[in-house]
Parts: structure tokens; sequence; C-alpha cells
């Protein structure tokens, strides 16, 4: 074990020998070791990797298509289904919300 000699103390003269125990010290060292790899590890996670490439204007590879979108419009006894592409509607249905039995 280690021992830590303080000197003279006071009248007496006599050494006095203070052990440190290491197994402590070694314990201290671990959590800290593990807490800095953790926190490494976490603050690699967090990062995003971001391109600046950037497409022209007006490139046709790159310029979105708009798509046909679904709407669905409630009104009291009805209804109303309609496809539109933009503002423009493509298709429309309506549809009877009683139900007719058969």
């Amino acid at each position: 074990m280690a021992g830590l000699d303080l000197g003279h103390r006071g009248g007496v003269r006599r050494n006095v020998i203070v052990d440190i125990e290491p197994i402590p010290m070694i314990d201290l060292m671990m959590v800290m070791i593990s807490f800095l790899l953790i926190t490494a590890v976490w603050s690699h996670m967090a990062r995003m990797d971001v391109a600046a490439n950037v497409p022209a204007p007006g490139d046709p590879m790159t310029t979105p298509v708009a798509e046909k979108v679904l709407h669905l419009e409630i009104k009291d006894d009805l209804f109303i289904l309609s496809w539109r592409h933009e503002k423009k509607v493509i298709t429309r249905t309506e549809i009877s919300r009683r139900f007719a039995p058969t």
C-alpha cells in the first residue's frame, strides 16, 4: 500500500505515516473515464451532417413536381371528394352521408 510521511508532529518525535487507499482512487478514475467516453459518444450522435449543395433554380432534374392531392369536404348531408393539382380541380365526387339500406 502507498503511504504518506507527514514528518514530525508537535513535541512528539515519532513519524506519523498515513496510508492512502488506492481502491477508491481507482474507482473514481474508472467512473470519470466512463463518463467522458459516454459523453463523447453522445456529442457525436447529436451531430447532424449537412451539405451545402443547393441546386440551381429552374433545373428540371431538381424542380419538384406537384402531385395530385385528395381534398375532403364534409357538409351537412354530403361528403365531397376532389382530386386537385395545385388549385385546379381534376375530378369531384359527391357522396351522400345518409346510409341507404338495400
